[in-house]
């Protein structure tokens, strides 16, 4: 049968957007988004206020809450997807890895201690501490995509990513060589070998995803991004990063599938503005709050022209400023779900084409560990996903 027929509480949909699509057929909509701007703040604020009032902790529990109603808000082909994740997987993988990660850099502390005043192997062993840095980070971003791939769910039948995180870092990290000995023109080359190593292992069920582009189609693109990056203040590389996407997407497969975008880069750029201006308002509050705490707190009578004004804070202007900013970072995260994150969804997902048959009930549930381990190494470095 093509594609699977619509589920009784998926939202309602034009026939196109359910239909099976025939070779001789335009694309249709693969994907609907039905959250609402209300809905996605109102977790993000108790989010944001519980991450304040447990010093952080709750941030687990609030990323597993936010997934898993970004989640059951997409519909692909009138079924849901389903986020199975749990919280508590997330803040012990965090607190194996934090202390990994403490382990690592007490290490290099140590080294450098006892190294004492050799400047050239203080360097090296800098350098050496970067690299592998550098190379646990793409090893962290691809244990967590299998993560997370691991917790989600279509039609009772979860995906799954195959391949090797070691062997994705190195791969990564030779291309990252290649990339900056360039001067950047293989750019196109690294990112379209990474994107067919992670779409290549990716799975649905017992079913492969396939991916076929070629970074030579993406090449002059880039180049010319790169030649207009200051004539358009940077607007060239988010042109041509929406060109990657929409390429990237253009030549991956599910079996007799076959996918599409019609995304644009204005779309994006007006997400992003919105963003940007939300982000300096917020900064420009930081810096008034700053400001009227030391104001208040601190007797500038005192402080003489060449005295430092800071080394003259109370601990409660100290306390005031910390409190002021951990607001000001906290709303910055609510703005982050509203103004950027779901209408990146909105836009993504509405433009998301596709054509093509494939007898979904064909499709067995796959036999992949779901593993207990969550994405801790990318939390702890800062580069986890919602």
């Amino acid at each position: 049968m093509p594609f699977n027929e619509p589920g009784t509480e998926a939202p309602a949909q034009p026939a196109m957007a359910t239909a099976a699509a025939s070779a001789d057929q335009p694309a249709q909509q693969f994907a609907v988004y039905d959250g609402t701007m209300g809905s996605v703040g109102k977790i993000a604020v108790v989010n944001a206020l519980l991450g304040l009032f447990t010093l952080g902790i709750y941030r687990f529990w609030g990323k597993t809450n936010m997934r898993r109603h970004l989640w059951s808000r997409v519909t692909l082909l009138g079924d849901r997807l389903e986020y199975t994740g749990k919280a508590m997987e997330l803040l012990l993988g965090f607190l194996v890895a934090a202390v990994a990660m403490a382990a690592l850099s007490g290490a290099l502390v140590g080294i450098q201690l006892l190294v004492g005043g050799n400047e050239a192997l203080r360097v090296s062993l800098t350098t050496v501490y970067m690299v592998v840095l550098y190379f646990l980070i793409f090893f962290a971003v691809f244990r967590a995509r299998r993560y997370r791939l691991l917790r989600t769910q279509w039609r009772g039948i979860r995906f799954s990513q195959t391949g090797s995180a070691r062997s994705y870092a190195l791969r990564a990290m030779g291309l990252l060589f290649l990339t900056g000995f360039t001067l950047g023109l293989t750019y196109p080359y690294m990112q379209n070998h990474l994107q067919s190593y992670r779409t290549n292992h990716t799975w649905f069920g017992n079913r492969q995803l396939a991916f076929d582009g070629r970074a030579s189609e993406l090449f002059w693109k880039w180049v010319l991004a790169l030649v207009l990056f200051i004539p358009t203040l940077g607007i060239s590389l988010l042109w041509y990063s929406v060109t990657e996407f929409r390429y990237f997407t253009s030549r991956t497969r599910f079996g007799g599938l076959s996918f599409s975008s019609t995304l644009t880069t204005m779309k994006v750029f007006l997400i992003y503005l919105v963003f940007a201006i939300a982000f300096f308002v917020l900064y420009l509050v930081l810096i008034g709050g700053i400001g009227g705490v030391m104001a208040v707190t601190t007797d500038f009578s005192s402080v003489g022209q060449a005295d430092n004004p800071f080394a003259h804070m109370s601990p409660v202007t100290v306390l005031g400023i910390v409190i002021a900013s951990l607001v000001v970072v906290s709303l910055l995260n609510v703005v982050q779900f509203i103004l950027f994150l779901h209408p990146m969804i909105r836009a993504v997902t509405e433009t998301l084409l596709v054509t093509g048959t494939i007898d979904l009930d064909d499709i067995k549930q796959s036999d992949a560990q779901r593993g207990g381990q969550g994405e801790g190494l990318a939390d702890v470095l800062d580069v986890g996903a919602i």
